[in-house]
């Protein structure tokens, strides 16, 4: 089962997250942004993360990535991956 994004178990502990401030809460520029994170029907961010991927592939964009290592960001990283993803989509859409 599919479920909805939720920033409600994200903690930004010993580094500093640009979305999400300390106290758990979206900062003020972000909070737009998480609303509509939010709002998106089940899948619907998993769709659009799909879209901007195969959009940056057929538009030759590729990153190198040196290194495998995803603590403390194991969870954190798909969550934050979803909302740029979110971001692109937006622009390509």
């Amino acid at each position: 089962m599919i479920s909805k994004a939720t920033f409600k178990d994200y903690l930004a502990e010993g580094f500093f997250d640009e979305m999400i401030g300390e106290d758990g809460q979206p900062r003020a520029a972000a909070r737009l942004l998480a609303r509509e994170i939010e709002s998106l029907a089940p899948g619907e961010l998993e769709a659009r993360q799909q879209t901007a991927e195969r959009a940056l592939i057929q538009a030759g964009i590729t990153f190198n990535v040196y290194t495998e290592r995803r603590e403390p960001f194991q969870n954190q990283t798909v969550i934050y991956r979803r909302a740029v993803t979110f971001v692109h989509s937006l622009a390509i859409s």
